[in-house]
């Protein structure tokens, strides 16, 4: 018996060092900027195609330049004929037939003179997770890129134009070009964007802070607009199960549970106002506080090496289950956790964030709108707040704090020890504090790790 403990101990040591290293070669070193960065020797041969069977990798957030010192900002995909969509088939482009010219460092004013697309990513990648979405390896690409999480696409606007490709990692201050001439992709992104620019759709512009002159900011996109104000409507959450009378439709839920399930699932039982579905290895359930939450029993507890480039492709598989999410959604964060690796994602309205307040988060039990938990080759746990976004026609409100006065806002409001010498990021998001009214715009700045929430009218 007591070799029988002695052995169990160590299998657990060995199991638990695994799932450290684990989460060390995905996520890397924070102090120096490399999540998710692993390293790897590279293969013969320059440019080879692999077996495709990998999503890729979204940004964050894609700003759209215009060459004229405007520009809009996506939260979301947008489909395949998107910008996002467009850019990364021009990166597949370059990385198939490009040529890697040289690293030097950043220089974000060079590469938004010109009509120009900027992908910010919400962590650092590794190269080779990165290009496994393209299924083709590229040694120069391997070799000289060490992580991203920029990529910007300077498109040719004609067949024998050249285009231009910096995959950036910003706290090396790298910038890695690759360019290719006759990019047959490039003339379609750059006609898509020209047609962004003179649509008329009524998104709010942004400006450059690298363009403005303004060094105390790092390399961000703030709104700017042309009048005194800027007039928008408030969003509100909607409960999509609910049946008109205050309560839930049981019929709602069970069309949205079931399509968890491999096999029809019917009823369920509600005890202690949690509605609880399940089969032989998956459990569902409907929180009063609408959310809705997916384990999986039959991952198993074995603990296998989980890249993000899979886990990212599983998620995504995953989420097609999911035919009650009616809003935007977007790449927010990731992480590796006990349970495993664990990506998160947000919604969107018109292209302006839901932003979840800190007591918003605590009363729902999570931090974003939507977790998945990747472990083993499958989704182990799905958690979303189920509520959709939808505008009120009828509220109207306006911006008229600028960026600067918004600025100096947050440093009245910064309560650290530490010097402010820069500005992290400042964007604008819809404001979720509970759900049983409007949301409405508010100004977010970081600072030396903080995020301050300040007001978009005075």
């Amino acid at each position: 018996m007591k070799y029988n403990k002695l052995t169990d101990i160590a299998i657990f040591v060995l199991v638990a060092a695994a799932v450290f290293q684990t989460g060390k070669l995905w996520l890397g070193n924070t102090d120096s900027h490399n999540f998710f960065y692993s390293l790897y020797s590279s293969q013969s041969g320059q440019i080879r195609e692999t077996d495709s069977d990998y999503d890729v990798i979204e940004p964050e957030k894609t700003v759209v330049g215009y060459g004229n010192r405007k520009f809009n900002m996506l939260y979301s995909d947008g489909g395949e004929a998107s910008v996002t969509a467009l850019s990364e088939k021009v990166v597949g482009d370059v990385l198939r037939n490009g040529s890697y010219e040289s690293t030097s460092g950043i220089s974000w004013a060079d590469y938004i003179e010109g009509k120009a697309v900027i992908m910010e990513y919400a962590f650092y990648m590794s190269p080779r997770e990165y290009i496994r979405g393209y299924g083709v390896n590229n040694d120069d690409f391997l070799n000289n890129v060490r992580s991203i999480n920029y990529i910007v696409v300077v498109p040719g606007s004609g067949s024998s134009e050249t285009t231009y490709c910096y995959f950036i990692d910003s706290g090396m201050d790298e910038a890695h070009l690759f360019t290719l001439t006759g990019a047959e992709s490039s003339p379609e992104l750059y006609n898509t964007i020209q047609n962004m620019q003179y649509s008329g759709d009524g998104r709010i512009d942004y400006i450059s802070t690298v363009q403005s002159g303004l060094n105390i900011f790092d390399s961000i996109y703030v709104p700017q607009w042309t009048d005194g104000e800027y007039v928008y409507n408030a969003v509100y959450a909607e409960d999509p199960f609910d049946d008109g009378n205050g309560g839930i439709d049981g019929e709602k839920l069970g069309d949205c549970v079931n399509n968890f399930f491999d096999n029809y699932v019917s009823g369920g039982t509600y005890v202690n106002n949690v509605y609880t579905f399940t089969n032989e290895n998956v459990v569902v359930k409907f929180y009063e506080n609408g959310v809705l939450e997916y384990y999986d029993y039959g991952t198993g507890t074995e603990t296998s090496e989980q890249t993000l480039a899979e886990a990212y492709t599983i998620s995504q598989d995953f989420l097609k289950n999911d035919r009650y999410i009616r809003n935007d959604i977007y790449l927010s964060g990731a992480e590796t956790r006990n349970d495993g690796l664990a990506l998160y994602y947000d919604y969107a309205v018109d292209d302006i964030p839901i932003r979840i307040s800190e007591q918003a988060a605590s009363d729902m039990g999570m931090n974003h709108a939507i977790e998945v938990v990747v472990s083993n080759g499958g989704v182990k746990r799905y958690k979303r707040y189920t509520a959709e976004f939808k505008k009120d026609e009828n509220t109207t409100a306006a911006i008229n704090v600028d960026m600067i006065s918004a600025w100096d806002d947050a440093i009245m409001s910064y309560s650290g020890s530490e010097p402010v010498t820069s500005v992290e990021d400042m964007s604008i998001g819809y404001y979720l504090e509970n759900d049983e009214s409007d949301l409405f715009i508010k100004w977010f700045t970081s600072v030396n790790g903080a995020e301050i929430v300040g007001e978009t009218y005075k």
